[in-house]
């Protein structure tokens, strides 16, 4: 508890988490850990205006995308009800209904940057019953349909366009 009080997400235990499977488990998720980083960081400054409770639960929605399906369950996380929410993102600018879609989208970049995934393996691995819908809220928060998005665009650019859309009052995604 006290590693995490000052942002040390993760430990591997001696004996137990270092067995090699968990490990390179473990290793393979640093790259999207980064990627959600680099999100966060774009929308770092426009957050200071909220309430820590809120703040916590959108890193966390950044993080761990397929913990919230909507912006109800990121409105329940904070405890609070989803019109007070909802308000506490319009004064900082930030679409909640796009929060959710983009964390997803983030990790969902991350898996679809290993060619071994399937499209419907890294939508279920993303929250998604179907992959359709997943395709489509792809499309909608970058522009491609998930196979060019595999291909068309690096890490930076594609982080560049969602901290675009996530920060964009005119659009909702």
């Amino acid at each position: 508890v006290s590693l995490a009080g000052v942002g040390l997400r993760t430990v591997v235990l001696r004996g137990y988490d270092d067995e090699a499977h968990r490990f390179r488990a473990l290793l393979e998720r640093l790259p999207e850990y980064g990627l959600s980083d680099q999100l966060m960081a774009l929308i770092r400054e426009p957050l200071t205006g909220l309430p820590v409770s809120i703040r916590r639960v959108i890193a966390r929605c950044v993080q761990s995308p397929h913990e919230f399906q909507d912006v109800n369950d990121l409105a329940r996380a904070t405890g609070v009800t989803r019109r007070t929410f909802d308000r506490w993102m319009e004064i900082v600018g930030v679409s909640a209904k796009s929060l959710v879609k983009i964390s997803r989208a983030v990790r969902a970049y991350h898996l679809m940057r290993d060619p071994g995934y399937r499209l419907s393996d890294v939508a279920r691995k993303v929250g998604y019953q179907e992959t359709r819908l997943f395709a489509r809220h792809v499309q909608q928060v970058t522009g491609l349909v998930p196979s060019s998005l595999r291909r068309q665009l690096e890490p930076d650019e594609f982080i560049a366009r969602l901290g675009e859309r996530l920060r964009s009052t005119d659009v909702e995604v």
